[in-house]
């Protein structure tokens, strides 16, 4: 039985169950006869707090999405699976109802770079904790500030984290976070998550990670199995910094 509160259906049921709090659209279940929408430009789903978009081809003609405004007041979190799902909802919500989105979470299929991470910070200017399941370490700031994101949850993909232990700068990536370039004004925490971390946090170049997020106040921390290698990490660096460099962040 379809629980009316968090809905994963076609729109004939969703857009206009007021009751729904979380929508799912994707190209599995974003399928609909031409008519259903015929003679509906808005659409309004007032309870609907978090939205996910895995849209990436529609069924019949895909302007007809470009016509609909959905109305989310309530929205608070946004899932997006990959990056042309973005674009597909920008004109039709994301545009209006963006600035109140709080928590946004990105798919493991993302190649971020620093124009996705502009574009991410146009549409969600409010956002204060990002997820981020992905593989690439960061490689360019954004154009523009994440003013208000305070908490970055990186989740490491099934393969790992690629660029930790080739030729890539591990700290050039993590500067781009906590450096003093940095587009992250209000950053307080990073948390990693996967055991696929453990390496990386055993890295030694991995000390000046820990430099850069001591100076900045940021506190970084593990959840999984990297977590008794990241507390490993930390007692080093304490043992060889020098003391003004030194801060009870952790």
């Amino acid at each position: 039985m379809l629980n009316q509160h968090n809905l994963v259906a076609g729109p004939r049921v969703t857009w206009f169950a007021q009751s729904l709090e979380a929508l799912s659209l994707s190209e599995e279940v974003f399928s609909r006869p031409p008519d259903v929408l015929q003679c509906t430009s808005v659409v309004r789903l007032p309870r609907v707090h978090t939205l996910r978009v895995g849209l990436t081809r529609i069924s019949g003609d895909p302007r007809d999405i470009y016509r609909m405004t959905l109305e989310l007041p309530a929205l608070r979190r946004v899932v997006l699976d990959n990056a042309s799902a973005l674009m597909a909802v920008v004109d039709c919500c994301l545009s209006v109802w963006g600035p109140q989105v709080r928590v946004l979470e990105i798919g493991s299929d993302w190649f971020m770079t620093s124009s996705h991470l502009s574009h991410l910070s146009q549409y969600f200017p409010n956002v204060e904790t990002l997820h981020y399941a992905g593989r690439y370490m960061l490689r360019e700031p954004p154009d523009r500030e994440f003013r208000k994101l305070r908490l970055i949850v990186w989740r490491a993909s099934q393969d790992g984290c690629r660029d930790v232990t080739g030729d890539y700068d591990l700290e050039a990536g993590f500067s781009i976070l906590l450096g003093e370039q940095s587009k992250f004004p209000s950053i307080r925490k990073i948390e990693l998550h996967g055991p696929e971390w453990t390496t990386l946090v055993s890295d030694a170049r991995f000390q000046n990670v820990l430099r850069l997020s001591y100076i900045r106040g940021v506190e970084i921390s593990c959840k999984t199995e990297a977590a008794l290698a990241l507390d490993e990490a930390k007692l080093k660096y304490q043992d060889a910094c020098p003391t003004g460099i030194r801060e009870d962040t952790f």
